[in-house]
């Protein structure tokens, strides 16, 4: 299977888990170098967050 590529992508939440921080507002910017994906957001309840994933397959393993 064909890996998306992540780099450079903006995304949001459209809803979170109950007791999230994350909001509709938070804002997450992918950058990605071959399968390793990092991620920083921020905005809405969250002041600045990184994760870090590894693209594996069809799913990210995430850090965070």
């Amino acid at each position: 299977m064909k890996m998306i590529c992540l780099d450079n992508k903006i995304f949001c939440l459209e809803n979170n888990s109950i007791g999230g921080t994350s909001n509709s507002d938070t804002i997450f910017h992918y950058q990605q170098k071959e399968n390793l994906v990092t991620t920083s957001f921020s905005k809405g309840n969250v002041r600045f967050g990184n994760l870090i994933a590894l693209h594996k397959g069809e799913h990210l393993e995430m850090i965070y």
